[in-house]
């Protein structure tokens, strides 16, 4: 269960601390490059890895530079490429290149469009570009996938109450509260 935060703290998990799934795949990644891959695969099994030792020091412009050299050698399987285009998205979020993160976390999506997660972090880039829509309909399926993820729920909560309070987003009627005045009798 994810522990609740102030209202407008993002959390940790779009900061590239919340691997569980994704640490396991890139083990996955990791011992299938170890395992005579193609030629190179020694070098980008050491690009992985400092990728992801990088992103989970904070240092980002290294992890987006190994995610790159992974992606350009153009020897991943799909989902392993997935993965990799989701951790530089993560990464580019991190450094404030929020157009990037869109750019490679949509590219994710478009190999692999269930994979909740990179949706998830699409939907908090497009809210830092002020694409309101796009990151409500982002959030909202990434709610609908999971809906026993808090953090999305809460982020998708957030995201609405900002779109109401500028008017981009009509407050939800409560049920019993019609103000359209009295039924006429049948």
């Amino acid at each position: 269960m994810d522990k609740p935060r102030p209202v407008g703290q993002k959390n940790d998990k779009a900061a590239g601390t919340g691997f569980g799934p994704v640490l396991v795949l890139l083990v996955c990644i990791l011992v299938v490059l170890s395992w005579g891959g193609p030629a190179g695969a020694e070098d980008l099994l050491d690009a992985l890895e400092a990728g992801f030792m990088a992103q989970r020091q904070g240092r980002y412009e290294d992890a987006q530079e190994m995610y790159s050299k992974l992606i350009q050698a153009q020897v991943l399987e799909p989902r392993e490429l997935t993965v990799v285009l989701m951790l530089r998205g993560e990464t580019r979020m991190k450094r404030g290149d929020f157009e990037g993160a869109v750019e490679d976390l949509s590219q994710a999506l478009n190999i692999r469009s269930s994979y909740i997660h990179a949706l998830y972090l699409r939907g908090l880039a497009l809210e830092r570009l002020n694409r309101y829509q796009e990151a409500l309909a982002d959030l909202q399926r990434a709610v609908a996938l999971r809906p026993d993820k808090e953090t999305y729920q809460q982020d998708l909560s957030e995201l609405k109450t900002r779109m109401a309070l500028q008017g981009l987003l009509e407050k939800p009627k409560e049920s019993g509260n019609d103000t359209a005045g009295p039924k006429p009798s049948p």
